[in-house]
């Protein structure tokens, strides 16, 4: 009997030079998005008006102003920095690539496939804005962007 031989993925060839500038935006963007949260923490605790939960699919699971906020920051911010990379937020969905975006607004075809051929399809951001918002919607400074 013959086992099945398990399909390769052909391995990433990114220099690390490269891997280490990225993850160092990365870190940079995290951390404003994170000064985000620290204010909304700030908020909560002080008990301000104005902090709104919200909740997604059930009460076990809330979204609050502050995890949009962070998203649209860390969504700004990595179209600014990675316009060829693809985006998936957790609370807006998949985003399109700025050089997708402007080649569509420019409407001509040879700008579609000239922003194809820049989109880097190895690289996909998965956005949680606000891992944690149930500790965050209860003032419990337990939680993290997660990129």
């Amino acid at each position: 009997m013959n086992a099945a031989s398990p399909r390769s993925t052909p391995a990433l060839e990114i220099p690390i030079r490269q891997l280490e500038a990225i993850r160092a935006q990365a870190v940079a963007i995290a951390r404003g998005a994170g000064a985000i949260l620290r204010e909304g923490l700030r908020q909560i605790e002080a008990q301000r008006e104005g902090v709104v939960v919200r909740y997604k699919s059930s009460d076990a699971d809330p979204v609050t102003e502050f995890d949009h906020l962070s998203e649209a920051f860390i969504v700004e911010a990595l179209q600014r920095t990675f316009p060829g990379h693809r985006i998936v937020g957790e609370e807006g969905g998949r985003y399109e690539s700025k050089l997708k975006v402007a080649a569509l607004s420019q409407g001509t075809a040879g700008g579609l496939a000239s922003a194809h051929s820049t989109l880097d399809p190895q690289f996909e951001w998965q956005v949680d804005p606000l891992d944690g918002t149930v500790n965050f919607a209860h003032g419990f400074p337990v939680f993290a962007v997660s990129l």
